[in-house]
């Protein structure tokens, strides 16, 4: 049983878990999931499709009714469903997960959580009071080093410290890159751009751990007439009720000629494009593991401007080159310098060098044979606890 979004088309909304579950069902594993924000029960058939096998009753006219009205349709099938299932695996952290933990961990026998930075760092009274959930879990998986990081700042870490496991999720995204044979120029035209504009990806979310209200006044200080920057806010996903609020402050930020909003669900040819084309990523959110935009940028040998606040230890660990601001206030400045130094020789051999790093590290295949053997070792505990 996997817990996971699933987009209005009827797909896994993320790539990465569903190249995953696609391969498991190859390899005959039985598979439900579970889309708590829509109270949906799917079972995973032959080819990766979605057969919808229950639908929950939702109240969504007023949000705490919403809220209210998941927690009970998520009780009302843990109950139901009470150690059906051998494995679950929570694909991101949710308060409905947390206040039920004592009926909800009791669906499998085993518990996976897969532990994001931006769902344990986005604190809330909920999550402050209900951690049951976390100290309950089997297996904590973390995609980066970062991960464990976050897991000390919030939890009692030496009680969670035996469970951990560190997998990369595989990037469908950078698969896509490496066979595409574009260059930046025909991504830029395939995406409507001219092949001149500097190509500036804004974060990647809508969430408040983006902290935009903080930086996107200062784009205005970046803007000039000599070069032809384009600022991109992808809005693929997130909390769609803040949509509306980051468009205006881009719309009083910054002329309509320089920049572009994407909202709406983008597949992987439209993000696999968007990548290739990136000339600089920014992406300064209060707390983050290691996102994915990152990798795959870095990969086309984008520019990246971060804060040192975001301690990434794998930059750290592989000297990955790039631009670090101290607070705020030091945006302006330091993307002038990036924007000056993205043509210049010396720059772009260190580029290609993080690409070429990149690629080693983040490789299709190797991230996930490291799920297949993971999901192997978990066939083998469920079948030794059977023979017990």
């Amino acid at each position: 049983m996997f817990f996971i979004r699933v987009n209005e088309n009827g797909e896994i909304k993320r790539s990465d878990f569903k190249d995953i579950i696609g391969r498991m069902r190859i390899n005959g594993d039985e598979i439900d999931i579970y889309d708590t924000a829509t109270a949906i029960h799917f079972n995973v058939m032959e080819g990766g499709r979605l057969e919808k096998l229950s639908l929950g009753r939702l109240i969504k006219n007023w949000k705490p009714a919403l809220f209210a009205s998941r927690l009970i349709a998520l009780y009302r099938f843990s109950k139901k469903n009470r150690y059906k299932y051998d494995v679950a695996q929570f694909c991101y952290i949710r308060e409905e997960f947390l206040m039920l933990s004592m009926t909800l961990l009791k669906i499998a026998s085993i518990n996976i959580i897969t532990v994001f930075g931006a769902d344990v760092g986005q604190r809330n009274l909920i999550k402050k009071i209900f951690t049951r959930f976390i100290y309950s879990a089997d297996i904590i998986t973390i995609t980066s080093s970062n991960g464990r990081d976050f897991l000390k700042k919030y939890f009692r870490y030496s009680m969670l410290e035996d469970c951990i496991v560190q997998l990369p999720l595989p990037s469908m995204i950078l698969k896509e890159i490496a066979i595409s044979g574009l260059t930046k120029s025909e991504a830029k035209k395939r995406l409507g751009f001219s092949k001149d504009n500097c190509i500036v990806v804004c974060g990647s979310v809508l969430s408040p751990n983006e902290q935009y209200e903080k930086w996107v006044p200062l784009l205005k200080k970046c803007v000039t007439e000599e070069e032809k920057v384009v600022f991109v806010f992808p809005f693929s996903y997130g909390n769609f009720n803040l949509l509306e609020g980051y468009q205006n402050l881009i719309k009083e930020s910054l002329p309509s000629k320089n920049y572009t909003i994407f909202t709406g669900w983008a597949n992987n040819e439209d993000t696999t494009m968007l990548r290739i084309a990136t000339d600089i990523l920014i992406n300064l959110r209060k707390n983050d593991q290691f996102a994915g935009i990152i990798a795959e940028s870095l990969y086309t040998k984008a520019a990246f401007i971060t804060g040192e606040w975001l301690r990434y230890q794998y930059f750290q660990e592989n000297e990955i080159w790039h631009y670090r601001i101290s607070d705020f206030s030091a945006l302006p400045e330091v993307f002038r310098n990036a924007l000056s130094d993205i043509s210049r020789p010396e720059i772009q051999k260190k580029l290609q060098d993080n690409a070429n790093k990149l690629s080693d590290d983040f490789n299709y295949e190797k991230s996930m044979s490291g799920w297949d053997f993971f999901y192997d070792k978990m066939r083998q505990k469920v079948l030794d606890e059977k023979i017990k």
